[in-house]
Formats: structure tokens, sequence, C-alpha cells
């Protein structure tokens, strides 16, 4: 089930991302998916702009790239 999260001041999506899943990867581009409009606001959230944090399923397979054989 997804969680909320309001927003304070200094806030990022990438930092949310980070605080609430503990890593980078994906989670992001997930908040920005489940938050139609949330790429028209500014790099610093506005106070109390309310977020959905949807689940992030784990065990979706990460797309790696071999630069080298």
């Amino acid at each position: 089930m997804a969680d909320t999260y309001r927003t304070i001041e200094g806030d990022t999506i990438d930092a949310i991302a980070y605080r609430h899943y503990g890593r980078h990867q994906g989670t992001t581009e997930a908040i920005m998916d489940a938050n139609p409009g949330l790429a028209a606001l500014p790099l610093i959230l506005p106070v109390d702009t309310l977020l959905t944090l949807p689940d992030i399923d784990d065990t979706t397979p990460v797309q790696t790239v071999k630069l080298y054989d």
C-alpha cells in the first residue's frame, strides 16, 4: 500500500526517495510516475505538497549495460 508524504522546507524528490526507500535506483522515477504534475514543480518542492510514495517491487530486474567485453 502506498504511503503519503507532506513536504517540508528544502525537500527535493530524490532526497525524499532516498530517505523513504534507502536507495536511489528507480525510486525518484516511481515517485514522479505516482504523482502527475510533479515534474512541473520547482526542484525544491513547495512546503506542504502532498506526495504519494508508491510501493516498489524489489524483485524487478535492473537493466545493466556491459561496458567492456
